[in-house]
């Protein structure tokens, strides 16, 4: 219940931020394709390195893993034809 709470008030102060930020001229652009890659193969380098040194963490992030192929389907027919239509 706390985190849904502080997940909603963080939302409520970004949306209020961005708001002011694109009011006082600021451009919001996406992140390239090059960015968003480069960003994902250094994080699961670094979660492949951890992994291979700390056993608790190598016990969540493979059960992790199996929970992120399992769940990738449905957040690509579910929340990203949502955040499409919605955009």
């Amino acid at each position: 219940m706390k985190y849904r709470l502080i997940l909603s008030q963080y939302d409520a102060v970004n949306g209020e931020d961005l708001r002011r930020l694109v009011l006082s001229g600021t451009g919001l652009l996406p992140y390239s394709l090059e960015i968003l890659q480069a960003a994902r193969k250094s994080a699961f380098e670094l979660y492949e390195e951890t992994a291979s040194q700390e056993a608790g963490f190598r016990q969540i992030y493979t059960q992790w893993q199996a929970f992120r192929s399992e769940i990738c389907g449905w957040n690509q027919a579910n929340e990203l034809s949502l955040i499409e239509f919605v955009a």
